[in-house]
Formats: C-alpha cells, structure tokens, sequence
C-alpha cells in the first residue's frame, strides 16, 4: 500500500456527487492538501471543507489546458471524476465528446508529462451497454455500449491503457454503477428517479415514476464510492478496471417502494413508459474482483442509504 499522508491529491468533478465525498474522505486520510477543480463549483456542496487551509479550489474546464495544467503542476494524485453524465451527454452530444473525450486524453497526457504517481479513472458500468445475461457481470464481460457516454467511458479506458504501454502511465479505471446519496443531482439515471418520487411525495401527489418498474440495476452508496476511489489510490494496483457495485440487484419498483416505506406513504406509484431508450432491463453486476484486489466491500444498504438522501433531502430543501 502506497501512503497517500501528507500528498497532493487534485480531484476533477471535485464539487460534484462523487467529488465532494471523496474530497472529505481523502481528507481523513492525512493527505498535505486536496485540489477541487470543477467547471462548476458548487459551494453547498464544499461547504464542510472550503474554509479548510488543506484545500483549494480551482474553477476550471477540462479543455482548459494552461489552467488544467497549472492546477496539475506539483501534485502527487488525479481522482478524475469530471465529465458530463449520460443525460446531458445525450443533450449535446458534441459537448460530451470535447469534455468526456479530448479532456480526458488531455488530462492522462498531462499526467505523464507531469510525473503524476497515480490516476484514478472514473469510467461506468454504462461500458457493458445491455448485457444479453442474467449472470452477474464481471470485469471481463464485453462492451456493448450504444450511448455517447458509454463510448467515452470506453475511450478513456483506453487512452489510460495506451499511455500505460507507451509512456509508463500509473491508473486504476472503476466503473461505478448508479451511484445515490447526499448531494444527489438529477442528471443520474436511476437516481433521478428518487428525486422525482421525493418532489411528487411533497407536493402531495402521488409518485409518477419514468419506468415500467421492472428494470433491475444496481444501486451503491456515495459513501462506499468515495472509499473505493481512496483504496485504489493507494493500493499497489495499476493498469486494471474493477466493477464499484453494490453487488445487490434491485428493481424500480423495489427501489421507489423502499423511498415510500421511509416516508410512511401507501406503497403506489403510478409508473409510466419511459420517454426514450436509456433505461437499461436488467443489469446485475459482480463485484468481486474489487473485493479481493482492493478490500472494497460496501458497506451502506439501500434502505439506509436511502434513508440518509431522503434526511438530506429534506434539511437542503430538496424535498
């Protein structure tokens, strides 16, 4: 295990969903000082640690190349968690492919050029696309991608592994599934959907929900996501993509009747066909090569994660 004390650790996305707990948890672990940069930089977000002297913030873009690289000058570690999500990436396309693409290669090449020691590439498990089984979904199972996203996901896996055979790169690539939690935003897939059931249950309605209810996903705490970002940095492991997955598959239907249970409504939901394609049947995932290779074991279940987006939720006036 590589000791993380006392380094410079810079998170892209690092306001974000995933950023923010991953900056505090990187926090916890002793680091010298932890660089945010994110195009936006949301405050609320960073509101536990802004003010701390171990922490910076930088407001830019991944295709701003001096300030990218300025931001990169001196530091140990890259967590990139920057990019577009699939919602917005299917809203511009082109904007998907400068950001998720050349920003990506733009940062990996800087990090060779700059001595980094290590970057943690945040890719998806959006890279499998919709599997033709229901066996559990590991590593080595094939891209079948058809999103924009995907396919940017897909590319930034292989630039990583590129620089690694041609320039000595150091990375792990995770691919996250739908990842929930405090902080939560709408433009995740699945998540959305408790966002959307928490604003109809506040407005007294009854929760109309995008899905036909049957579609499976898998569901992992921001917390644990966090955690397994740390572990890969410092764990001696390089040039390898691991599932970060809660490892539980769960349908729609169980995951709004679980919101509806904590808030103590009757279990209904009026559920809709979705308006496009993006919603995946089903999808289960193995994640027991992170388990072995990395020790990362989630350790928050649904119903009580759940628990805590809905008490946030409520105390930032989300819902």
């Amino acid at each position: 295990m590589s000791s993380i004390a006392e380094s410079r650790v810079l998170v892209t996305g690092g306001s974000g969903l995933i950023g923010s707990h991953t900056v505090e948890d990187l926090l916890t672990r002793g680091v010298g000082e932890v660089i945010v940069y994110d195009r936006y930089i949301n405050d609320h977000n960073l509101s536990a640690v802004k003010d701390r002297p171990d922490v910076s913030i930088v407001q830019g873009d991944l295709n701003d190349l001096p300030t990218l690289r300025k931001a990169m000058t001196g530091i140990d570690y890259v967590i990139h968690l920057g990019g577009l999500l699939l919602l917005p990436a299917m809203r511009d396309p082109r904007q998907a492919l400068l950001v998720n693409i050349n920003g990506t290669y733009d940062l990996l090449e800087l990090a060779v050029d700059l001595g980094i020691r290590k970057v943690v590439y945040a890719s998806s498990v959006s890279v499998y696309g919709t599997p033709d089984t229901d066996l559990p979904i590991s590593e080595t199972y094939p891209f079948l991608n058809r999103t924009l996203y995907g396919a940017g996901k897909i590319a930034g896996e292989q630039f990583c592994r590129v620089l690694t055979h041609m320039r000595g790169l150091n990375y792990v690539a995770l691919r996250y599934s739908s990842v929930y939690g405090p902080r939560q935003h709408l433009e995740g897939l699945y998540p959305r959907l408790i966002m959307q059931t928490l604003a109809d249950i506040k407005r007294d309605r009854t929760p109309r929900v995008e899905s036909t209810g049957n579609e499976v996903q898998d569901f992992v705490y921001v917390s644990d996501v966090a955690r397994a970002n740390v572990l890969a940095l410092e764990l001696e492991v390089s040039d390898v993509a691991y599932n970060i997955v809660s490892g539980v598959p769960v349908t729609v239907r169980e995951l709004i009747e679980t919101v509806l249970k904590i808030e103590g409504r009757p279990v209904s939901a009026e559920f809709v066909p979705p308006p496009g394609k993006e919603l995946v049947a089903y999808r289960r995932f193995s994640g027991e090569k992170a388990r072995l290779d990395l020790g990362f074991v989630p350790q928050v279940p649904l119903e009580e994660g759940l628990s805590r987006l809905i008490a946030w939720a409520k105390t930032s006036g989300n819902a």
